[in-house]
């Protein structure tokens, strides 16, 4: 397929492939199922990840590498014909790649010689298509097409994780001629939820940026309702317009009252908003008016449902229109058709455990949505569940939410739950708080007016004692003299507007003395029980969880020296500051926009540090072992997830958290976080009302001790997770506290034998 004249709309091509890295080499790995599975059988997602390739003609990119996985062999069902086309490199297991492959989930892009990681499927395949060049108007207005990571995106969600599970759901449920399942076709079945949520959203109005722009250009004036043709209007103010034919049939007239069109309905004589009205009309692909990858990725599901069961498109309309559009525009299905090489194979499984209810004398699963009543959201008006007949199957495709899959959907939602600090909630939640925490019992740090730091200078050098803060600003002496360091180690080299470059040392040197100070204490600790001499290069014993990363040899020059990652890490400044204090120990920048690990490559390419690697991924997406988990400012749900990864890993941790209203539940995470606020039964939207509440930490503002407390309250949640988990934990503040109103700093570290009865580090 030809693309489009301009494909660029005259960008410079190294404006979609901001990565620097010359003629390096890119090797992809992909999952394959094992050899007895049969050769090339990969998941829906691999499918996927290649009809966008041949799409976006990103052949000749990559070097192929195919990984056989056990783990993930009932995912491996879609027979596909990739030795003929890419003539691939074959690993008997994950254990065979190289070492930074092996910290991924895959599929994943690996730039050889200077390590670089792409991992998931939305960031693999954006990357490859910037890469070509051909191709790039799939990423849409401003590139942003799927760069949100599914945490916090629910369309990235969707496309990620919603849709193929719910093909993977069928794929068990119904068997094929070549599967291995014995399960019998139900007489009755409920199809899965993400059906009806996709038949739902394109119904939704497009959003988009420009629509006023398309709504001008896509009109054409055909006359006046007086006869007269050309740009006047008539005498009254009525214009005939007609939509091109590639958007409506329908002709409409059109007033223009102050600057805003409104429709006059023909059939029923009502006046309606034109821009509604046009972007109703509007939604043809899977986000507007435009294709772009999320429908090249979406396609390949719902044509392996096809193959499932023949005329499942026929209970959803509006997902059958778009399907077919795909085919008779992009024609998706000729490039799905030369990949894939046979039927999918179904797997075995066990029975469904979801909650179910009897229809008859039949049985049927009924989806439950927690998050949405737990949130405290008022009930949206749903749609109509839907019975179909095929093949002498009850189809039944479930109720749902008018409401598109995008989050800023503002009819997702109550408006009025919108409203999160309300002064009555607020004292009411503290109130309640207080009462069920045994007068706030549960908060683990000292009132912030008797608060000092518990920050050093070096490891070298005892922490001050808890005194009372005298109001010296001269009595920390965390410095790190950034005038010996070179340039580009500086915030200042990495393009921090000069205003904001005082406060941001201040931050890091907060986190990188808590960072040194847990290297040293560990280091003496293995020097005085003599175990330093007795280290092997393959079982680094930092922090007693050797056991979590063995699969970490050979990453280091000296496995005497911990692997450090800095998530979220944005530009780098904490992880390049670490790497050149550490320089024998392995430090790795994960992050998710391409930008911002972009700007840390070239300051460390420059610097030359040879102990850095970069991940561009979601933050579960890490799948590595490491020592020490290190975030600044990681946004609400966020530094949740570090904070998961660190406790999965027996990792200590230094965090310092930002933006509490941001924290949402997703696939991942549920809150409040430890076992002790859970039996409190909290509610998540009041829980909401005080992450609202924390953000209220304006200087000299009358609610900024009320906005701490709501982050300290938050953040004990936090700690006592990782208390109950085994950790020793301090919460204090970075110093001076005006260096950021978000100054809360969580610093935990693994030695179950050594904590008090409450796990707080004793001083």
């Amino acid at each position: 397929m030809k693309p489009r004249p301009d494909i660029n709309n005259g960008r410079p091509a190294d404006q979609f492939c901001s990565y620097d890295i010359g003629p390096a080499s890119l090797q992809l790995f992909i999952e394959v199922g094992p050899s007895e599975i049969g050769d090339g059988a990969v998941s829906p997602q691999t499918l996927a990840l290649f009809s966008a390739l041949e799409f976006a003609a990103c052949q000749g990119q990559f070097e192929l590498h195919l990984v056989e996985t056990s783990s993930g062999a009932s995912n491996c069902v879609v027979p596909i014909r990739v030795e003929e086309h890419y003539h691939p490199t074959r690993y008997p297991s994950k254990a065979d790649v190289p070492q930074m492959v092996r910290y991924c989930v895959l599929p994943a892009i690996y730039v050889e010689g200077k390590n670089i990681c792409i991992t998931g499927l939305c960031s693999v395949v954006r990357f490859l298509v910037k890469r070509a060049e051909t191709r790039v108007d799939l990423l849409g207005y401003q590139g942003n097409c799927l760069s949100a990571p599914a945490e916090v995106s629910t369309w990235t969600a969707f496309c990620e994780i919603g849709l193929p599970g719910a093909l993977e759901q069928l794929l068990k449920d119904f068997p094929t001629p070549n599967g291995t399942t014995q399960r019998q076709r139900p007489n009755v079945y409920l199809l899965p939820l993400e059906l009806a949520k996709f038949e739902v959203h394109l119904h939704q109005p497009v959003r988009v940026h420009n629509i006023r722009k398309r709504m001008q250009t896509q009109l054409t004036k055909k006359s006046h309702k007086d006869g007269n043709v050309g740009d006047e209007k008539s005498s009254s103010g009525v214009v005939e317009l007609v939509l091109d034919p590639g958007c409506s049939q329908i002709t409409k007239a059109v007033f223009v009252e102050r600057g805003c069109e409104k429709v006059l309905d023909s059939k029923s004589g009502q006046i309606i908003d034109a821009i509604q009205e046009f972007a109703q009309n509007q939604h043809i692909f899977a986000e507007g008016p435009d294709p772009l990858l999320s429908d090249v990725l979406l396609f390949p599901y719902f044509w392996l449902m096809r193959k499932l069961i023949s005329d499942l498109l026929e209970i959803v309309p509006s997902t059958k229109s778009w399907f077919h559009r795909l085919q008779d525009e992009l024609h998706l299905n000729e490039i799905v058709d030369r990949l894939v090489a046979g039927d999918p194979i179904s797997t075995t499984v066990e029975e469904p455990s979801e909650s179910s209810i009897s229809i008859g004398t039949k049985k049927m699963v009924v989806p439950t949505d927690k998050k949405a009543s737990s949130s405290g959201q008022t009930k949206n008006e749903e749609s109509e569940l839907k019975l179909m007949v095929i093949d002498g199957i009850d189809f039944i495709l479930p109720p749902t939410k008018l409401v598109s899959l995008y989050k800023s959907d503002p009819s997702r939602q109550n408006p009025n739950a919108k409203i999160f600090t309300r002064q009555q909630d607020i004292d009411r939640i503290f109130n309640w708080f207080s009462e069920h925490a045994n007068g706030d019992d549960l908060i683990l740090r000292q009132p912030r007016h008797t608060l000092t730091d518990t920050i050093h200078e070096s490891v070298s050098t005892p922490p001050p004692s808890r005194a009372e803060n005298d109001g010296n600003s001269d009595k920390k002496s965390n410095k790190i003299d950034w005038s010996s360091l070179p340039h580009l180690v500086h915030p200042m080299g990495g393009m921090l507007p000069e205003k904001r470059l005082l406060k941001k040392c201040q931050q890091l040197e907060n986190l990188a003395s808590a960072v040194l100070d847990v290297v040293a204490r560990e280091r003496a600790e293995w020097s005085k029980n003599g175990q330093r001499e007795a280290m092997t290069s393959t079982a680094f014993d930092f922090s007693q969880s050797s056991s979590h990363h063995t699969q970490s040899e050979g990453c280091h020059r000296d496995r005497q020296w911990p692997i450090i990652v800095d998530f979220c890490s944005g530009g780098g400044h904490l992880g390049i500051l670490l790497a050149f204090l550490l320089p024998r120990a392995q430090i790795y920048l994960v992050e998710n926009k391409e930008e911002s690990l972009r700007r840390a490559f070239e300051r460390v390419d420059k610097l030359g540090l040879s102990n850095v690697g970069f991940f561009q991924c979601n933050l579960d997406y890490f799948s590595g072992g490491f020592d020490i988990g290190v975030s600044l400012h990681a946004c609400g749900v966020a530094t949740d997830l570090v904070l998961k990864a660190c406790l999965d890993n027996q990792a200590h941790f230094v965090c310092c958290p930002c933006c509490y209203g941001s924290v949402q539940e997703n696939h991942i995470l549920t809150y409040p976080k430890s076992l002790a606020f859970q039996e409190m039964s909290w509610n998540f939207r009041d829980y909401l009302v005080l992450g609202h509440t924390a953000d209220q930490t304006h200087v000299n503002h009358e609610k900024t001790l009320q906005g701490f407390r709501a982050m300290d309250i938050v953040d004990s949640d936090r700690a006592l997770e990782a208390i109950e988990r085994g950790y020793q934990v301090q919460l204090t503040t970075l110093w001076p506290p005006s260096c950021t109103p978000k100054n809360n700093l969580l610093v935990g570290t693994w030695k179950p034998a050594e904590t008090n009865q409450r796990g707080i580090l004793n001083e």
